[in-house]
């Protein structure tokens, strides 16, 4: 096709969606009132990804003779080049359309395990630029009202009004875009907890960075307290995160993401006093934590815990919950020291700690330092 064929057709095509912009401006397609911005970059990004760079080019190139079509190009154009799996990533599609799904299931039958797939679902989410605007902020709407239903008490009439919206911000940007705007235009009240990021990680569930630890065994009768077994477990967690990538320890939280807290240890230990849980909690990880560095073979105590990890005492869902931060270092290894010559090396392996051989340790530094 020469330039001038080129150029006839691009500019009959942009003039085309002029004139779709100026019917739905005065609405005069099936009595539909203007479109939005954000409805216009989803319509144009749809008629322009299908055709090819070189044809972008002209686009680029005669715009500026469409000022509303330029105007719009300029939001979307470092969308239009990027690939498909950039600009419209499946997987967001995929919890979109899971999202919308689990909204309408929570319409319909009001079901606790619903509102917290819905909720673990859309505290996992993340989307950024380049990826067209829509995407993101349809995650950032349903990120928004996953803290509305744990954070509200919103009456049942008003529940449905704003389920009946977030169920139709769907992966379908162009079908979902005027209830995303109406939802965006609700004055959602709520108030947010002081340790939101904490909830937030836990909301993410178990993984390589994140564990969580009961205060009590359970049974498939009973639930019991055995100190010295919940006390391993505690360090373990904590030596296997310094050995790996840093990571946090929730105390107070079941493996199933429900959190009862630290409140019954405290009284049964603790005489009810949070400043000895600390104590003792600290008092721990010194005492049966050892370190020492890759070619030395003496172990010593951690002198300094603070230096590697810190407790916070976080209010949760009406719970306290014991949040230790640990932080990783490649300058030493770290052992649970169950006696006095006798340690133990763990890593953290996805949602798991492992146990690593004295004779199999060289082989995971070698391994580790590869990957790093």
């Amino acid at each position: 096709m020469t330039d001038a064929l080129m150029i006839r057709d691009v500019d009959t095509q942009l003039q085309n969606i002029c004139n779709t912009f100026d019917r739905v401006n005065s609405g005069k397609i099936n009595g539909v009132g203007p479109w939005s911005t954000l409805y216009k970059e989803s319509f144009l990004w749809d008629k322009l990804r299908i055709q090819s760079p070189y044809w972008w080019s002209y686009v680029y190139e005669r715009a500026p003779l469409f000022p509303e079509i330029h105007s719009i190009l300029q939001i979307i154009r470092p969308t239009l080049e990027q690939p498909l799996e950039v600009a419209a990533p499946p997987l967001i599609q995929t919890k979109l359309y899971e999202l919308s799904r689990l909204a309408f299931q929570i319409r319909l039958n009001g079901r606790i395990e619903d509102r917290e797939k819905y909720i673990r679902t859309a505290a996992s989410l993340k989307c950024f630029p380049p990826t067209l605007r829509y995407y993101i902020e349809a995650v950032e709407a349903h990120v928004k009202f996953a803290d509305y239903l744990l954070y509200a008490n919103p009456l049942p009439t008003e529940l449905e009004k704003v389920l009946n919206l977030v169920t139709d911000i769907s992966n379908c940007p162009r079908g979902g875009v005027r209830y995303l705007e109406k939802f965006q235009e609700l004055n959602l009240d709520y108030t947010q907890p002081e340790h939101k990021d904490a909830l937030e990680i836990i909301r993410s569930d178990e993984g390589q960075l994140v564990e969580f630890k009961s205060c009590y065994l359970s049974s498939n009768t009973m639930r019991h307290y055995d100190k010295n077994n919940l006390n391993e477990q505690r360090i373990t967690s904590v030596v296997a995160f310094l050995n790996s990538n840093g990571g946090n320890l929730f105390i107070g939280v079941d493996d199933d993401m429900s959190i009862h807290g630290i409140e019954e240890e405290l009284e049964q230990y603790h005489n009810c006093s949070e400043d000895k849980f600390m104590m003792q909690l600290t008092s721990l990880f010194r005492d049966k934590i050892s370190m020492r560095t890759s070619n030395d073979n003496h172990s010593k105590t951690i002198s300094k815990p603070s230096d590697l990890l810190s407790i916070i005492l976080a209010s949760i869902n009406g719970h306290t919950v014991a949040w230790v931060k640990v932080k990783p270092s490649r300058d030493h290894l770290f052992f649970f020291r169950e006696k006095k010559n006798k340690e133990h090396f763990y890593i953290r392996s996805g949602r798991n700690k492992q146990k690593v051989k004295p004779e199999d340790i060289e082989y995971f530094l070698t391994l580790k330092e590869a990957i790093l």
